[in-house]
């Protein structure tokens, strides 16, 4: 008994080490792909879950997804290339997603301006840093 428990044991640590080793226990690993897509597809069902909820008006403010903890505790952190780990958001007022309007600073941006109704209630990523296929983050 003592033996089989010895060697789950010594596969165990074997599976954390490569874990590790892949970047899955340190803290500043930046995951270019699909963590990030997918924490930006939450948050887009999210709003439109939000959406639907409220009669057809997109929130003024990613908060309101986290208010109460109805949709979110608190939005997904994203890790991107150059910046570190962050939910912060950026809010435009602007009726096109144009790359100079984005701080770089990583985090969302949302397009919260009911005067331009082809983009209010958009989500992206406000990182401009080429990924590993050659696209920009934002352009998700």
């Amino acid at each position: 008994m003592v033996k089989n428990s010895m060697k789950a044991l010594l596969f165990a640590a074997g599976f954390l080490s490569l874990t590790c080793l892949l970047g899955g226990c340190n803290e500043h690993f930046v995951d270019t792909g699909a963590d990030n897509k997918g924490k930006l597809s939450s948050v887009r069902s999210a709003l439109q879950i939000y959406y639907g909820d409220h009669a057809g008006i997109f929130p003024d403010g990613l908060g309101e997804l986290t208010k109460d903890s109805k949709y979110f505790k608190e939005l997904p952190k994203l890790k991107l290339p150059e910046h570190p780990a962050t939910n912060e958001v950026l809010y435009l007022d602007s009726q096109s997603m144009a790359p100079k309007l984005l701080t770089d600073t990583g985090g969302y941006v949302y397009f919260n301006s009911k005067k331009y109704p082809q983009t209010f209630g958009n989500i992206a990523i406000n990182c401009t840093h080429e990924l590993k296929k050659g696209e920009p983050a934002y352009s998700w």
